[in-house]
This record gives C-alpha cells, sequence and structure tokens, in this order.
C-alpha cells in the first residue's frame, strides 16, 4: 500500500503501472478518466441556469430546457459512454502496443513538447471534423444520423456527446489521427482525451461569459459560433478554429452579445 503521506504524481502513476495491466489500463481507465471528466466538467455549465446572475449571459435566453429534459440526456450520454465508446477504447490498446507507446512515469515528456503535440492533435481533429461534420449535414445523411444531435437548437453541456453511434464513430475518428503522428506517450492520450472533451463542452455550454481563458486564444472559435450552428444549421461547422470556415466560406457572423447590447 502506498503512503497517504507521500501520495503525489509520480506515485499514483507507479502505483497504477505496478498493479494493474496494460489492457486495463488503456480501456477501462481511459473510460473511467472520460466519464469522471465528463460529468465535472459539464457540472459547471449545468448549475450556471440556476443562478439568476448568469441569465444575461445565456446565449438563447428564450430557449430552454427542462432539468428533466437535461437529465434524459445526460442518461443517454452516459449509456453511450459504456456501451458504444468504452468497447471502442480497445482499440487504445492496440494502439498502444503497435506503436510501441511508453506508459513509465520516466519517459512522460516535458510540458513544451506536450504542449506542441496537443497543438497539433487539435490541428487536425479540426480539419478532420470540417470536412466530416459537413458531409454529415448532407441531406441523404443528416436526417438517419446527425439529426440526434441537432435535436436542441440551444445546446446545454450534456448535449456534447449526444449522438447517433454512427457519428460517434465518424467524428471520434479525428480524434485518433493525432494521435498516430504526435503521440510519444499514453499520458498524452489522456490529456488529448481532456482537452477535446474540455473544448467541445465549452462549445455547447450555452453560456458566453466574459472570463472565458479560451477566448484568449488565437483564431478560437468558441462558444458563440458553435451555438449558431446549432441555431442556423448550415454554418459554422469547425470544431475548434475559425479558419476552414472562412476559407471555404461557411461562417456566419455572430451577433453581438444580449448582455453587451444592454450596456450600450
Amino acid at each position: 500500500m502506498m503512503d497517504v503521506n507521500l501520495i503525489t504524481f509520480e506515485s499514483l502513476w507507479n502505483h497504477m503501472l505496478t498493479n494493474y495491466s496494460l489492457f486495463t489500463i488503456t480501456t477501462l481507465f481511459s473510460a473511467i478518466v472520460h466519464l469522471i471528466f465528463f460529468i465535472f466538467a459539464c457540472l459547471g455549465p449545468f448549475l450556471l441556469q440556476f443562478f439568476k446572475i448568469f441569465e444575461k449571459y445565456k446565449i438563447q435566453p428564450t430557449k430552454n430546457t427542462t432539468v428533466v429534459e437535461q437529465g434524459e440526456v445526460f442518461g443517454l450520454v452516459v449509456l453511450s459512454q459504456l456501451f458504444i465508446q468504452s468497447p471502442l477504447l480497445v482499440g487504445n490498446y492496440f494502439f498502444v502496443v503497435m506503436m510501441d507507446i511508453p506508459t513509465s512515469y520516466e519517459l512522460i515528456p516535458g510540458y513544451t513538447s506536450i504542449a506542441l503535440r496537443l497543438l497539433g492533435c487539435v490541428v487536425l481533429e479540426d480539419t478532420w471534423h470540417y470536412f466530416a461534420h459537413r458531409l454529415l449535414h448532407h441531406k441523404l445523411l443528416y436526417k438517419h444520423i446527425h439529426k440526434i444531435h441537432h435535436t436542441y437548437t440551444a445546446p446545454f453541456s450534456f448535449t456534447t456527446e449526444y449522438a447517433h453511434p454512427i457519428e460517434t464513430i465518424v467524428l471520434g475518428f479525428g480524434f485518433m489521427i493525432g494521435l498516430f503522428i504526435f503521440c510519444n506517450h499514453f499520458l498524452l492520450m489522456w490529456l488529448w482525451m481532456m482537452l477535446r472533451l474540455g473544448i467541445s463542452i465549452d462549445q455547447h455550454c450555452g453560456y458566453d461569459l466574459p472570463f472565458n481563458p479560451l477566448k484568449l486564444v488565437p483564431f478560437y472559435s468558441g462558444i458563440r459560433h458553435h451555438d449558431l450552428h446549432h441555431e442556423k444549421f448550415n454554418y459554422n461547422f469547425s470544431s475548434t478554429f475559425v479558419w476552414w470556415d472562412r476559407l471555404l466560406g461557411t461562417e456566419l457572423e455572430i451577433p453581438p452579445s444580449p448582455h453587451k447590447e444592454k450596456k450600450n
């Protein structure tokens, strides 16, 4: 057993590697990390609706969903994670083995390396997502697959992963592209999973908070950009950055935020 007085990230990581198989870590633990991060990252935006002070930051204030509806979506997303996404995580194990991805604590790359590799993953995923997302809006595919994700024209945090299983697989492939090129440690897989999920939750939360640090990221599309996609449908297809929408003429101008209008 570990000495509770000496618990560090290093000791926890080494304890995990010593006591659990690589298969368990790459599959079961990945599913647990995904679920826990999803719940906690969605919790903040979910709670905003209960505080009047945040009402002015709601992007579509006239469109509201009940707590019961949100709970139903949350339940369906958890079922999707358990019975659709979790089995797919078996691929993590084969990826780590076949690509000879290191897992030891001593081989964890430095902060700069991790940051640059994560940036590479984001750029590649954003590119895949833009074109795959546009394809899912084709009339032959939309009503059978992507329409589920567009059930709510005013998204909320739990709708982040509210999607048809085929969409989950198609768009999820973009998550793996960067890993094939940039992944040099298993920890990077978990960090990239949390980063990608965090970005998506931010863009579906429904609230344009002025103190959101992601607004400082150059070319970041942001919550209002994607919220407008849910409202207007055929615009703003990108997942993270604005450049593909701008280059290919699918960006819709973002209207002024309601709370800024009130100030003026």
